[in-house]
């Protein structure tokens, strides 16, 4: 996949290897897929759903208290992101609308964000301060 990727040009990894080893400071969430959100939703029992939205929300804390977490994950995974990228990396590891919000402020307000300007689609693109700094040393 990532050769794919990369003859795509797309800018993108995929990493299957677990979050710790990654050196991602978040929980892994338990895959609960639609039809298990669709029974949480509708009040049934569901002992993994209820495990997947506490580490969600135990998740988005973290990225409330340190956002840098969620940008270092981000950009494990691509150089650049877009409002988009952001907001669903923020949303897969949040628990509420609420949670969401508080999260997504705070990863875009911090200092480490670096804005890159539009990319030929018109999106705004972002990056961080540290894969700025990696680039320089590689231009140099």
């Amino acid at each position: 996949m990532n050769t794919r990727l990369a003859e795509l040009d797309i800018n993108a990894r995929i990493d299957h290897r677990t979050l710790e080893a990654q050196g991602i400071d978040l929980e892994p969430q338990h895959k609960i897929g639609p039809a298990g959100a669709r029974r949480l939703d509708r009040g049934e029992d569901v002992e993994r759903a209820v495990d997947h939205r506490d580490i969600a929300r135990r998740n988005g804390e973290k990225i409330i208290a340190e956002p840098n977490v969620a940008l270092d994950a981000i950009t494990r995974q691509q150089s650049t992101s877009t409002d988009h990228d952001l907001a669903r990396f923020v949303h897969r590891h949040t628990d509420d609308a609420d949670q969401f919000v508080q999260a997504l402020s705070a990863v875009k307000t911090s200092p480490q964000l670096v804005a890159l300007g539009k990319d030929g689609a018109g999106r705004e693109r972002f990056t961080t301060r540290e894969i700025l700094g990696v680039e320089q040393r590689l231009e140099r």
